[in-house]
């Protein structure tokens, strides 16, 4: 099982931060962020159309393919959080880890002095935390997901 890629995704739809790991489907940065601004428009658009508002998510939070799952979260503050995984990592397990990301990014990121809001994640503590959380999840290969640096 494993995770492909994390994505956080600001609150006006650009890519702020992004990591993929070992499995992953080849992409340039030119096709991360497209594929960043996409899903928030996609999920913005279902938000807006859904018939019934959740109280705690709207919008598209999920989609599930033959070959992958992709997961997000989006806390009060706008900011979205996308894991795109194998279909062998649960529902609930991308949950838990995307609220999870959401913490590390209030301590590390949000609690630097030196970033401003929605601008790109550039916080060496940020990154060693989300690599901890996520290094007991392995690629297709079984081989320990590592980070694949563009």
């Amino acid at each position: 099982m494993g995770i492909y890629a994390l994505f956080v995704v600001n609150r006006s739809g650009g890519l702020i931060y992004h990591e993929k790991y070992v499995g992953a489907p080849t992409m340039s940065l030119n096709e991360a962020l497209r594929m960043a601004s996409t899903f928030h428009s996609v999920q913005q658009i279902a938000a807006d159309v859904a018939p019934v508002a959740a109280a705690h998510e709207s919008g598209m939070t999920a989609v599930e393919a033959a070959e992958f799952r992709l997961r997000a979260y989006q806390p009060r503050t706008g900011v979205q959080f996308v894991l795109l995984s194998t279909l062998e990592v649960n529902a609930e397990v991308l949950q838990s880890l995307l609220v999870r990301l959401h913490l590390l990014y209030a301590d590390y990121a949000l609690k630097n002095p030196f970033y401003e809001k929605d601008m790109p994640i550039r916080c060496k503590r940020f990154e060693m935390a989300v690599a901890r959380l996520l290094e007991g999840y392995t690629g297709r290969d079984g081989v320990v997901a590592r980070p694949v640096r563009a």
